[in-house]
């Protein structure tokens, strides 16, 4: 009988987030991240271990819809900074 293919786990969809916030306050306090991040932002993601999901929350610009991805693991105020309103 084959595996039983494993379903993502809670633990692992907070790693995701979390893995997403780290690298939100990392582009807020490296600038040369965020230079490269600006110049090949879906490279920079994939680097970093970003899933689809944040990439393309993150690439939306829209602080709302990255606030909506994060939810409570948000950092206080750091995409403010990367996302200015508009």
């Amino acid at each position: 009988m084959p595996p039983k293919k494993k379903k993502a786990s809670r633990r692992t969809a907070m790693s995701a987030v979390q893995k997403t916030a780290d690298f939100i306050i990392a582009l807020s306090q490296h600038p040369e991240l965020k230079a490269e991040w600006k110049r090949d932002p879906d490279g920079t993601m994939k680097y970093a271990g970003l899933g689809d999901e944040a990439m393309t929350a993150l690439k939306s610009g829209d602080p709302e819809r990255v606030r909506d991805y994060l939810g409570d693991d948000a950092p206080p105020g750091c995409f403010l900074i990367i996302f200015p309103k508009r």
